[in-house]
C-alpha cells in the first residue's frame, strides 16, 4: 500500500492538494467569523481535528464536508472512531497484533472495528463506481487506486508489484519494489500543541504573526504554496512543536540481526536482541534528551534555525520516523498544520483562558500524545473585521 500511496505525496501532488486544503481552511475561518465575536473560547483539539477531517476527506476521497457546522456528519464520526486509540479493546487488539501477528492474522483480528472498515470500503467503492460511470478524473488517492486496479487487470495477476522511489541519505534515489498490503490510514494533528505553546509565549506568537503579515503583503493577501514553503520562522515553530510533542510518541521497528545493547550505568545488564524482535523507541524521551536539546522542556523555535539545524543529531529528531519506512504523509501533515496556523494567526491572537490547564496533563490511556483536559484556548480578534486582503490595503499597497 505504501508504494500505491506514495505518488499522492510528491511535490506536484502537494501543490494540487494545496488548493483543496486551502478551500477547507478558508471554510473554517468563515465559521469563526460568522460567530461575530471578538473573543472565542474553543477546545482546539476538537476544532483542528474537524478541519483535519475535512481536508483528508476532500484530498483523499473527493468528499466535501463542513465538520465545524455539521458536527455529526458520518465522515467525521467514522474518521474519529478510526483514529481513537483510547478504548480498552482497541488497545488489546493492537497489542495482540504487535505480539502475535501470525495468530491474529489467522483469527482475523484487526485494529479497526467492522463498522469503520465497512464505511470506508463502501465510500471507496461508490466513489470509484461514480468516477468510472461519469468519466471523472481527480488527482487524489482514489484516482491512484483506480489506476492500480486497471494495472492489475492488465497483468492478470493476484499481486501487483509497484515501484517506489525512496531517497536515502548520502545517495541518490533508490528504486525499491514493495508489495501492496493492507494499511491503516492515520493523520497526525500538531496544530493544537502549537497553538497551546504560542498562547503561553506571546513573544513567539508575535514574531510569527509579523512573519505571516509580511508574507501576506508580498503575496497581495493570498496564501500560496510557495509562500508557505518560504516561511522560515513558521517552519521553526512547527519543528519545535514536533520535537516537544511528537504526534506518535514511539516508533516500532523489527530487529534484522542479533544485537546486544551493552550496559552504560551501574546496575544495568546487557540486553540481547534476536532477529525478528520488535523494538519500541520512545520519541518522547529521545526528543527531550538534554544531551541533544539543552533545557528540553522549554519551547525554543530557534533550535531549528538555519544556523542550528546542522548541529542536531540526525537520529535525535524523528517525528515522522526515518529511513525507508518514514511517514510518507509528512509533507502533507506539515503543509496542513502550517496553512491552518497562517490563517488563524493572521486573524486572531491565541490567548490563555481560565479553562487552559498549565502545565499540560497528558492522557495516559491513549497511544498518542494528547491533553487529558483538552486544549482550551481563546481566539482574540486582532483587528475588527480583519481579512487577508485588508492587511494589504492597510499597508497602502
Amino acid at each position: 500500500m505504501r508504494a500505491v500511496a506514495s505518488p499522492s505525496f510528491t511535490s506536484s501532488k502537494m501543490k494540487f492538494m494545496f488548493e483543496l486544503m486551502l478551500k477547507c481552511v478558508e471554510q473554517s475561518m468563515r465559521f469563526f467569523e460568522e460567530k461575530n465575536s471578538d473573543f472565542l473560547i474553543l477546545e482546539m483539539k476538537d476544532t483542528f481535528g474537524r478541519i483535519t477531517n475535512d481536508v483528508f476527506a476532500t484530498t483523499h476521497f473527493g468528499v466535501e464536508c463542513d465538520s465545524l457546522k455539521e458536527r455529526n456528519n458520518e465522515m467525521f464520526l467514522m474518521g474519529e472512531r478510526g483514529v481513537d486509540f483510547g478504548g480498552f479493546w482497541i488497545k488489546v487488539r493492537y497489542v495482540l497484533i504487535q505480539m502475535f501477528p501470525s495468530i491474529t492474522r489467522v483469527l482475523g483480528i484487526r485494529v479497526f472495528d467492522q463498522a469503520v472498515n465497512k464505511f470506508f470500503k463502501r465510500l471507496v467503492k461508490e466513489n470509484i463506481k461514480y468516477r468510472e460511470q461519469h468519466g471523472v478524473v481527480r488527482s487524489d488517492l482514489i484516482h491512484l487506486l483506480i489506476n492500480v486496479a486497471n494495472e492489475k487487470q492488465e497483468n492478470n495477476s493476484n499481486e501487483v508489484e509497484n515501484t517506489n522511489y525512496i531517497a536515502e541519505k548520502g545517495s541518490g534515489p533508490t528504486l525499491k519494489k514493495e508489495r501492496r498490503k493492507n494499511v491503516k490510514l492515520t493523520d497526525e494533528d500538531i496544530t493544537a500543541f502549537a497553538a497551546y505553546e504560542l498562547a503561553l509565549q506571546p513573544e513567539v506568537q508575535e514574531r510569527l504573526q509579523n512573519e505571516i503579515d509580511d508574507a501576506l503583503i508580498n503575496c497581495n493577501g493570498r496564501v500560496t504554496y510557495e509562500m508557505l514553503m518560504q516561511m522560515k520562522y513558521l517552519d521553526m515553530v512547527v519543528s519545535e512543536t514536533l520535537r516537544k510533542w511528537p504526534g506518535g510518541f514511539f516508533l516500532d521497528r523489527c530487529c534484522v540481526k542479533p544485537y546486544t545493547i551493552d550496559p552504560i550505568n551501574s546496575g544495568e545488564v546487557p540486553i540481547h536482541l534476536r532477529k525478528g524482535d520488535s523494538v519500541w523507541l520512545s520519541l518522547y524521551a529521545l526528543h527531550r534528551e538534554p544531551r541533544f536539546y539543552p533545557d528540553p522542556e522549554k519551547f525554543v523555535p530557534e533550535r531549528f534555525s538555519e544556523e542550528n539545524k546542522s548541529i542536531i543529531h540526525p537520529y535525535a529528531y524523528m517525528p515522522f520516523g526515518i529511513g525507508p519506512r518514514h511517514c510518507i504523509g509528512n509533507r502533507f501533515a506539515l503543509m496542513e498544520a502550517k496553512l491552518v496556523l497562517v490563517h488563524l494567526l493572521s486573524r486572531y491572537n491565541v490567548r490563555v483562558v481560565e479553562k487552559t490547564v498549565i502545565p499540560i496533563r497528558l492522557e495516559r490511556r491513549n497511544f498518542q500524545l494528547t491533553s487529558k483536559d483538552g486544549f482550551w484556548l481563546g481566539l482574540e480578534r486582532r483587528i475588527p473585521g480583519f481579512s487577508l486582503h485588508q492587511t494589504v490595503e492597510s499597508k497602502g499597497l
